[in-house]
């Protein structure tokens, strides 16, 4: 017992007894992390076949180890830290006050890496909206994934932008506003008019004024700004 010295005589009993099943009641409130200030023992929460957890899903949490990045068990599982890593903070910039300021451009920086390893939002914002996957796909490369014409020297990525971080957020999480759809309307056009020959700012333009994203989100935002400040 040398490796528990110092444990409370409870611990020493549950010690000498192997594994114990804990209650709700014990494994509630300040109990749930320690069960005693002066002891190590902690509770080490166990799935089986049995039991039916909320939010448990075994084959999808399979399916994003899966597809996570890296070939070793060890990269994906500091890929899926780093994804959960950066979902976590949106919540801290969502509906951000100033979508252009210092905050909103670092997390659109962040998340726009994030986009790009991923593979299951996908079909998880083709299912939310009833577009086809390869539709959605097409959106996806070619807002964050391809580079293109942007009369520099060399084609290049579109730089990031908080509002179509936000969008793509919400349109995978099924939560999509109504700009959030008119994002999908306007790069489906938009792409297919680069594709005919004309040039992004061209292309831009048209799809603007059939589909115009920028003005819908920025009057969301816009809407968010006065809730805030009533």
């Amino acid at each position: 017992m040398d490796s528990i010295r110092g444990a409370c005589p409870f611990c020493l009993m549950l010690a000498s007894n192997g594994w114990q099943r804990a209650t709700k009641e014990i494994a509630s409130g300040d109990h749930a992390e320690h069960i005693h200030a002066n002891c190590q023992c902690e509770f080490a929460i166990r799935f089986t076949s049995e039991l039916d957890v909320a939010g448990y899903e075994p084959d999808k949490l399979r399916e994003e180890y899966d597809a996570a990045e890296g070939d070793s068990s060890k990269e994906k599982i500091n890929s899926l830290r780093r994804k959960n890593y950066a979902e976590k903070t949106i919540g801290a910039v969502s509906g951000a006050r100033n979508p252009n300021g210092k905050a909103a451009e670092e997390h659109a920086i962040r998340y726009y890496e994030e986009i790009r390893k991923r593979a299951s939002d996908v079909n998880k914002i083709a299912a939310a909206t009833g577009y086809e996957k390869e539709e959605i796909q097409a959106v996806k490369n070619y807002i964050f994934m391809d580079k293109h014409d942007l009369r520099g020297e060399e084609k290049e990525l579109f730089d990031p932008d908080y509002m179509m971080a936000e969008s793509w957020r919400r349109l995978q999480e099924g939560k999509a506003e109504p700009h959030d759809l008119t994002l999908i309307k306007h790069e489906l056009l938009e792409k297919s008019l680069v594709e005919k020959g004309y040039t992004q700012k061209e292309a831009h333009k048209i799809a603007s004024k059939m589909y115009n994203y920028g003005k819908e989100a920025e009057e969301y935002y816009d809407r968010i700004k006065k809730y805030k400040k009533e």
